[in-house]
């Protein structure tokens, strides 16, 4: 169940990586995040894992959204 979410933000790391040449924060945290959320797949039922992946790729969403937006008002 975490492993989509990681496999979407590597994929996404990639892409960016190649595009601008800069590696996202953001996403880099989100790894991180749902690497350390793997310490409770085996108590936490399969709800609260998902729950906390959707979590997670929130947080990167919204962080990546604020750093965009900042960068957008500082060049306009």
């Amino acid at each position: 169940m975490l492993g989509g979410p990681a496999f979407f933000l590597s994929g996404n790391i990639w892409i960016k990586a190649v595009a601008t040449r800069q590696f996202p924060v953001s996403h880099i945290a989100g790894l991180a995040l749902l690497a350390a959320a793997v310490l409770i797949v085996p108590v936490a039922p399969n709800y609260i894992v998902q729950a906390v992946a959707t979590a997670v790729l929130f947080i990167v969403a919204l962080w990546e959204y604020l750093a965009l937006r900042r960068l957008a008002a500082s060049t306009a």
